[in-house]
């Protein structure tokens, strides 16, 4: 969905404003394509490392302007996630691909409005084609040290 903006307006909006981080806003005519799942290859990190990166970015003039992709060192796909949930839970955890007509429904039927159902279902099926991949190792170069492993993110979300 394109988005109309007036410069005028956007201008008003930052005056003042001497650091500023877009997250995830490389497109905003594909921000489905930006937050999905499925088969895909996902470059997740956790809270703690993203806010780590942005104090070190916001912090260091050398990074003024800069447009960096930041994402975990390792990829890994939905079923691994759910593989390490249930190795920390103990449970059993299923992971299910379903198509976006039947994901748009089970989200309605949780009292997601239907565009907005539609419209995580949709971001499902972008993901799918690696939407939210990444290897370039940004983070843990901006931030210093390796990001936080996905076992440690699911202990620590558990606990």
């Amino acid at each position: 969905m394109p988005v109309s903006f007036s410069v005028a307006a956007l201008d008003a909006a930052l005056a003042g404003i001497s650091d500023l981080v877009l997250i995830s806003s490389s497109s905003m005519e594909d921000r489905a394509g930006q937050h999905t799942a499925g088969n895909a290859r996902f470059s997740a990190t956790s809270r703690a490392d993203f806010a780590q990166a942005i104090a070190v970015a916001a912090a260091d003039q050398a990074q003024g302007g800069k447009i960096q992709e930041l994402a975990g060192d390792r990829a890994f796909t939905m079923a691994e996630m759910a593989a390490e949930v249930s190795g920390v839970t103990g449970k059993t955890i299923p992971c299910n691909s379903l198509p976006a007509d039947i994901r748009a429904g089970i989200l309605q039927g949780f009292s997601l409005p239907q565009a907005f159902a539609g419209f995580l279902a949709d971001a499902d099926v972008e993901a799918q084609e690696c939407a939210l991949f990444d290897d370039s190792g940004t983070l843990s170069k901006l931030i210093g040290h390796p990001k936080q492993t996905m076992w440690a993110a699911v202990v620590t979300a558990l606990a």
